[in-house]
């Protein structure tokens, strides 16, 4: 059985805090999403969403990842409410955001070991 809620013991990067999801983690390898987690504080649709999102994320590319959009997500989710398409919107915004800050946390991290070297 796959979990996609949870916490790591080990370094990840940590996924942006939102209203419902709460800090995640993202593992990454070789520019790839080898695992992630979430926490979701909400209803059903809220759960359902960040487990299709972290479904959806693990194995792809870091550039693949940050393409999947609500068609994608929605087709996964299948046969989510219409009234809770706010949940699905507001996963992958999660992602999107975790991305966003993983890029920027390893540039950080490049700049900082490459002043170092000089």
């Amino acid at each position: 059985m796959m979990m996609s809620i949870g916490c790591f013991r080990s370094q990840a990067i940590l996924i942006r805090r939102s209203n419902i999801f709460r800090p995640g983690r993202i593992l990454v390898k070789d520019d790839r999403i080898d695992d992630a987690k979430i926490q979701v504080l909400g209803c059903p649709g809220a759960v359902a969403s960040g487990c299709a999102v972290v479904k959806l994320a693990k194995g792809r590319s870091l550039e693949d990842a940050s393409k999947i959009d609500m068609e994608l997500l929605y087709k996964d989710l299948e046969k989510l409410p219409d009234k809770k398409i706010h949940c699905a919107r507001l996963a992958l915004k999660t992602l999107q955001k975790a991305l966003e800050e993983y890029e920027q946390k390893s540039q950080q991290k490049a700049s900082n070991v490459s002043g170092v070297s000089n």
